[in-house]
């Protein structure tokens, strides 16, 4: 039993609410432990692999509205890119409660000719997606190739490991 005045911190934290598939048309839902299992089961091959604190390079599409990340624990991210008018808006989130903000951090790098933008921050919870973005890196429309594509460096590194961000 919680209390009613405990009820909020208690959803933010709980391990077992219900997160969906962020794969297109599957209508999987379930806690963010289920959803590694279902995920790695079904879906293995629409994510990215990685290793906490080790940089790696994605290919880009511009139009491409997520992007799932998959780390060596199972748990998994979400490389958000929203189109907007001066260029493409990134920003990651976990699935997860809300404590993945003390646990997590992130780094976004994108190189273009002499120009270099970067991002280091933490990744939200998917369940604070719709509630706008917090931090955030533009990609100006110029950093594209003609073929409109970008290359991404991205780092997410675990806090509780003692690891810095290796930016």
């Amino acid at each position: 039993m919680i209390s009613f005045s405990h009820r909020n911190v208690h959803e933010e934290n709980c391990p077992h609410l219900p997160y969906s598939c962020p794969v297109a048309n599957c209508v999987f839902r379930g806690s963010s432990l289920h959803l590694s299992f279902h995920f790695n089961g079904e879906h293995k091959a629409s994510a990215r692999f990685f290793r906490y604190g080790e940089w790696f390079t994605l290919l880009l599409d511009k139009e491409e509205p997520i992007y799932v990340l998959n780390g060596e624990n199972g748990l998994l991210f979400i490389l958000d890119n929203r189109v907007e008018c001066v260029g493409n808006v990134f920003s990651v989130m976990g699935f997860g409660p809300s404590s993945l903000e003390e646990e997590y951090g992130y780094g976004l790098t994108v190189r273009s000719g002499r120009r270099c933008l970067k991002l280091e921050s933490f990744p939200r919870s998917e369940r604070q997606r719709d509630n706008g973005l917090m931090d955030f890196l533009v990609i100006p429309l110029e950093a594209y190739c003609n073929k409109g594509q970008l290359k991404l460096e991205v780092c997410i590194w675990s806090l509780s490991n003692g690891k810095d961000s290796g930016v």
